[in-house]
């Protein structure tokens, strides 16, 4: 067998992302390499397993179902399709996937029969699926397989992660706990821990035990999102004071103190002047990873939101950015006083850490700085208070995201200070957000279609399309729940405004089923006198926009850079394809599963925007 070719830098690189649970990080890398590094053995293996954590099942799939097309039918190889399977059965129940499951590991049981791992999966799979006497079986042969002639390895990392699991399917919690309390020494890393504790976790909650009755043997980290009063200016009038400077020690110990709770912690936070500043030194005090997202570009930030508040912050706020995992912008220019940005900065970056938390099964906490008052506007710490308060879905081995707020007026009484939020706190109308009464601005959803094949058209075949192909669209728009809240169409292209990105993402994949010919969708143009490959391809994004009267037509239109960038981004997408910005498939995060995912593709380089997008395709959920 010839040997290996030494790793490669950007494997290196990879296979880190991936050990610390960051699959896009990891995505993007490998879909940057040269071509002559993606023709290496290893690439495909590596490129299915940063695609199976970031959730994308069917394009893990078709990769692992090429390598065993091609002879690669190994274990692991075999064991990565169960995964994809199992991921699928787990989301949506189906029982198709569950069956493919159960066979994959099965395969991967014959294959290695001195593999515990595939052993495990198909184990704990049986009694999910009801099949007690299959999974006792399993875990018993587990057991024998560590204890007997033909020990698994001794130096096997996953040796306790497995026993512990298998234990649990024997209903043996005690013996359980035993193991998963060696996992962290075994040398398991974040994403394996995490992994092992939702396993557990998951057969817990089906045996009708706490589900976290073994939640201190793994030593994973909590997502923390944060938001809080920035620091009173030294001109504010001592009426209208929030956070007094004098506060700022007393602040500063409670955050430490929330934070102190969790064995280690993934921050996200903005970074003015105040509580923002605050929690980020507390996270680098405590040696823990975090991520900035500031409203607008970095120097015109750090001038409004740090450098007013005078002393030394200007300092602290580039110390904290210097220790950040990454800084990111929400906005090319400053939103200003507009709070509409701001509230869609702080909708962007509560988004980012739920998206971490489902990656790698946190658990989550929203951590606010607050007095108790109402927000004037929004993009304030109140409304990522309303934010945190809705009623989010539980994925399986996870909890629900739980709000914590340190009360800024409680510090000064008798009261504790770290509280649970149940109502949710109104928010005063914003007079920026509407400076007439024809122009306001408001987060939306952008879908921008263009019709393919439409320069193909006769004369004769206009009055057609006009009938069937935007009558299709008009009947779909017309009978569908995600009804939007304009439509404006061209010749060969419209745009479509939604309240929300689910909605849009709904509507995008009907929009294509139905004006796309077989295989990408349904229709049958042919009938109509029209060309077969007629089609479509559409862009979505989400941002701020203005609405207004248009005097011209005299109806409310929309525009904004926001709009522009989404139209940009319809100029480079294919027939068939539905491509969405980074923001819109962020922000798709929110809320119990919707009826689509988006999957990384890469960046490309836009109309007026020749640094390049991160670009995602939007595919219907399995």
């Amino acid at each position: 067998m010839p040997k290996r070719a030494p790793e490669a830098e950007w494997e290196k690189r990879a296979k880190v992302a991936l050990s610390e649970g960051d699959g896009l990080t990891a995505l993007r890398i490998l879909e940057t390499v040269p071509f002559h590094a993606a023709a290496q053995p290893g690439f495909p293996y590596l490129y299915a397993r940063a695609l199976a954590q970031m959730g994308h099942s069917r394009r893990a799939r078709a990769v692992l179902m090429d390598l065993l097309n091609r002879g690669d039918v190994t274990c692991d190889t075999v064991s990565l399709l169960g995964r994809t399977f199992k991921e699928t059965w787990l989301r949506t129940g189906s029982t198709d996937a569950l069956s493919a499951a159960t066979a994959a590991y099965q395969k991967a049981v014959e294959l290695a029969p001195d593999n515990p791992f595939p052993a495990i999966n198909k184990a704990s799979l049986s009694l999910l699926a009801g099949d007690t006497a299959s999974a006792h079986q399993l875990a018993g042969g587990i057991l024998q397989l560590y204890q007997g002639p033909k020990k698994a390895k001794e130096n096997d990392r996953w040796r306790d992660a497995t026993l512990g699991e298998a234990y649990l399917c024997l209903g043996d919690v005690d013996k359980a706990r035993e193991h998963y309390a060696k996992v962290v020494l075994a040398g398991l890393d974040v994403r394996e821990r995490c992994s092992a504790r939702r396993h557990a976790r998951i057969i817990l909650e089906h045996a009708g035990e706490d589900v976290h009755a073994l939640d201190d043997c793994f030593a994973v980290p909590v997502v923390f999102v944060f938001a809080g009063l920035m620091l009173d200016s030294p001109h504010r009038p001592a009426r209208e004071r929030r956070f007094p400077p004098p506060l700022e020690p007393a602040v500063a110990s409670e955050i430490r103190r929330a934070l102190s709770l969790s064995v280690s912690a993934i921050g996200f936070s903005s970074a003015a002047a105040g509580s923002d500043i605050l929690f980020l030194e507390q996270m680098r005090t405590l040696g823990q990873a975090y991520h900035i997202l500031l409203s607008g570009p970095q120097a015109e930030f750090k001038e409004r939101s740090v450098n007013y508040a005078g002393a030394d912050w200007g300092e602290r706020f580039q110390r904290v950015l210097d220790s950040a995992k990454s800084v990111e912008e929400a906005s090319s220019h400053h939103p200003a006083d507009n709070s509409v940005a701001y509230w869609y900065a702080s909708r962007l970056l509560s988004c980012r850490a739920l998206l971490q938390a489902q990656q790698l099964n946190l658990d989550l906490v929203a951590l606010a700085v607050w007095n108790g008052k109402p927000g004037f506007g929004r993009g304030g710490t109140a409304s990522f208070i309303e934010f945190w308060n809705r009623d989010f879905h539980k994925p399986l081995g996870q909890t629900k995201p739980k709000l914590e707020i340190i009360r800024l007026d409680s510090l000064l009484g008798d009261q504790g200070p770290i509280q649970e939020i149940r109502v949710e706190p109104t928010i005063y109308p914003d007079p920026a957000a509407r400076t007439d009464s024809n122009v306001q601005q408001d987060f939306r959803a952008i879908l921008v279609g263009n019709v393919v094949g439409f320069e193909k058209l006769t004369e004769e075949q206009l009055p057609l399309f006009h009938e069937h192909f935007l009558g299709a669209a008009a009947r779909l728009l017309n009978s569908t729940n995600d009804a939007p809240m304009a439509v404006n169409a061209w010749g060969n292209g419209f745009s479509i405004i939604f309240e929300e990105v689910d909605q849009a993402g709904r509507v995008a994949l009907r929009l294509r089923e139905s004006l796309e010919a077989p295989p990408g969708g349904t229709a049958e143009w042919l009938q109509y006198g029209l060309p077969a490959d007629l089609g479509i391809s559409i862009a979505l994004h989400a941002g701020p926009v203005f609405s207004m009267v248009n005097p011209l037509i005299r109806q409310i239109a929309f525009t904004g850079r926001n709009v522009d960038l989404a139209g940009w981004l319809q100029s480079v997408t294919q027939k068939g394809e539905i491509l969405t910005t980074e923001a819109f498939a962020v922000l798709g995060t929110t809320g119990a599963p919707t009826d689509f995912f988006c999957e990384y593709i890469g960046s490309r380089s836009l109309p007026r925007v020749p640094a390049g997008v991160k670009l995602y395709r939007l595919i219907k959920a399995e």
